[in-house]
């Protein structure tokens, strides 16, 4: 038996190779050959879970035309990705000697509700992650260039960065409070497809403004403490 299984093996391996080898050397295509530097179809887009990637890099497109919009792009993704891979680095154990749960609660998200979440808010999403490399760039810029640069330049950064960290928390409260109360308007047209149309009625839902107040005054009282 051991004797037959290593020929068979050897059969298989042969002949796998041969028609490797033949694939190489006489490809059979399966139509016209596709330019890959040829402008994409009008309309198209990609899965669910590269919508808000893509989203990015149309409005870095429009921002940055040409190339340097493509690679202002590839770099956020870039930093992103990298971030992410950190992250067991920075999740770092509390004083109980235990993990932090925090990315364990995310990485174990309902599949179905985050996927309701990317479609209906992929724009949303986008301008998010806009805001929220802007934060995490200018306050590292205001941490390092503390009492090294101009006083009124410092000011200018800290400055950028509070506007962003304010937009950040505009758009992703009503990502947070549409989880809570999505509202009518929404759950009308859930499980049709067309939930994506009911964008502003979702982000917009019943406890969008109390939820804004509240966590702008909570804000505003922690700055306050601090200052």
């Amino acid at each position: 038996m051991p004797g037959f299984l290593r020929k068979d093996l050897a059969r298989w391996l042969i002949s796998l190779n041969i028609l490797a080898l033949l694939a190489s050397v006489f490809p059979w295509t399966l139509g016209k050959q596709a330019d890959s530097l040829t402008p994409a179809p009008v309309g198209i887009h990609p899965e669910w879970y590269f919508m808000s990637p893509f989203e990015m890099l149309k409005i870095l497109g429009n921002w940055l035309p040409g190339e340097a919009g493509e690679i202002a792009g590839l770099l956020l993704f870039t930093i992103g990705i990298v971030l992410w891979i950190l992250i067991p680095f920075y999740d770092v154990k509390n004083d109980g000697g235990r993990r932090a749960r925090i990315w364990f609660a995310i990485g174990l998200t309902h599949p179905e509700a985050t996927s309701t979440l990317i479609h209906n808010f992929v724009f949303g999403w986008a301008i998010e992650w806009v805001f929220f490399m802007v934060e995490l760039t200018t306050i590292a810029v205001y941490y390092y260039t503390w009492n090294r640069v101009d006083p009124k330049l410092h000011l200018t950064v800290g400055w950028i960065y509070s506007v962003a960290s304010v937009c950040t928390l505009i758009i992703i409260n009503g990502i947070l409070t549409f989880m809570l109360t999505p509202g009518d308007t929404w759950i009308a047209v859930a499980g049709t497809g067309h939930e994506a149309s009911k964008f502003w009625n979702a982000f917009f839902n019943p406890t969008y403004w109390p939820s804004l107040l509240l966590r702008t005054g909570v804000c505003t009282s922690l700055a306050g403490i601090w200052r």
